[in-house]
């Protein structure tokens, strides 16, 4: 879920964007001790672009509604929905998205268009993830992707026209992955610190927690 769980995808779990799979956990409103300096309430700036999310050979594009997303993006029969948001999100902003045991779709909303959408999957495997990330350079040959990662964690972006879309990956102790793809506007990317400075640093705090040297 985007605003939850301890485990999943440690680098950016600090940040408070990405859950894991589970019961939903609701966030009630006036909870929040954020300071107001520290909350986002301006505009998103909506830009048009060519990078878009793709899911059973359909596409998904920022700025559409969440009824147009879920034509994509389908709910399981067994999902549940959820409307967390990070703290610091204020109205017109709101979460929106479903979970199931193994996957799920969430958004940030700006008013009834989608600032950042993002799908999520436990227990991956390492040839699903080089399909995923052959999938999205297929469609994208003119942007080559920045690519940063650690010993457990890897992060893949592509950026364009005021866009960036990422592909992040972390290894779990059964060796699976938990993989996420998220698409987003610029400047609400980097409010949730979804950037390669961002993440970079969140994977060398991940390396050096465990001990790990950080690849050159």
């Amino acid at each position: 879920m985007l605003y939850r769980c301890s485990q999943c995808l440690l680098s950016l779990l600090a940040l408070g964007l990405i859950g894991c799979a589970g019961a939903p956990q609701s966030v009630a409103t006036g909870e929040s001790a954020v300071p107001p300096e520290e909350q986002v309430v301006l505009a998103p700036t909506f830009s048009e672009g060519e990078l878009f999310l793709i899911h059973e050979g359909n596409s998904l594009k920022l700025g559409t509604s969440y009824d147009q997303a879920i034509k994509v993006f389908a709910p399981e029969a067994n999902s549940f929905e959820f409307a967390e948001l990070p703290k610091r999100f204020q109205p017109p902003y709101r979460g929106q998205g479903w979970e199931t045991a193994r996957e799920s779709f969430g958004t940030i909303m700006y008013q009834q268009r989608i600032a950042v959408a993002m799908y999520q999957v436990d227990r991956a495997t390492k040839a699903q993830l080089e399909e995923l990330v052959s999938l999205y350079t297929n469609a994208f040959p003119s942007i080559t992707p920045v690519k940063v990662e650690g010993k457990t964690v890897q992060n893949w972006f592509w950026k364009q026209n005021g866009q960036t879309l990422m592909i992040s990956a972390t290894q779990a102790s059964t060796g699976t992955l938990h993989v996420a793809v998220a698409l987003g506007l610029d400047d609400t990317m980097k409010e949730i610190g979804a950037t390669e400075t961002a993440l970079g640093d969140q994977v060398k705090s991940v390396d050096s927690r465990f001990g790990r040297e950080v690849p050159k």
